[in-house]
């Protein structure tokens, strides 16, 4: 400490060089905005048609899903949080209704062994909730996936019309390469 006092020019001199070599370092420092869980994760979204099912009809199909679920390789354990859109205080079907879906139903999040191979798992659990009859279903790649989502919205006065055309456009995105979980309010999935 006294040498530094004493030098004072030979310190600011040999910090200064420090500071400027330490943007050089920058480059070498891994940056993430969100990084990977490393989890190996996905979310299954279970729910009657909009304007079907009472709430223990809706019940009785989130748990048909969470006997798919556990029947799948390499799970480890689900967790489900399920809305019968109770009201005003139901956060998660104010936030269903808010993003157009069913307020009845369930998001059920799946953890799979650290060894699984989440697209196979992924793909069967689409294919047998698919299944799942008198229920929306789709499947997203886990809590970070939002990416990969797209909504889109069909308004007019006549409900018939927008239906058509709600359906014209579920059969165009369909057909689509890479694309799954394609649905529409009105019931439609696939």
């Amino acid at each position: 400490m006294g040498w530094a006092l004493r030098h004072r020019a030979w310190t600011l001199g040999i910090s200064a060089v420090m500071f400027i070599v330490s943007f050089a370092l920058l480059p070498l420092i891994p940056v993430t905005f969100l990084p990977e869980s490393g989890e190996k994760m996905f979310m299954a979204n279970v729910s009657a048609p909009p304007g079907t099912g009472t709430p223990e009809k809706t019940v009785a199909k989130v748990m048909d899903a969470e006997q798919i679920i556990a029947r799948l390789p390499d799970v480890e354990m689900y967790n489900t949080s399920i809305s019968l859109g109770g009201g005003g205080d139901d956060m998660m079907a104010l936030g269903k209704a808010m993003m157009g879906m069913s307020t009845r139903g369930a998001s059920i999040i799946v953890v799979l062994s650290p060894d699984a191979d989440l697209d196979a798992v992924t793909d069967m659990a689409r294919e047998r909730l698919g299944n799942l009859e008198g229920a929306l279903t789709s499947i997203g790649g886990g809590l970070e996936d939002t990416s990969s989502q797209l909504e889109v919205s069909v308004m007019g006065r006549d409900p018939e019309v927008v239906r058509a055309a709600a359906l014209q456009v579920v059969d165009a995105v369909r057909d689509m390469d890479g694309v799954r979980d394609v649905s529409s309010a009105s019931g439609q999935s696939t």
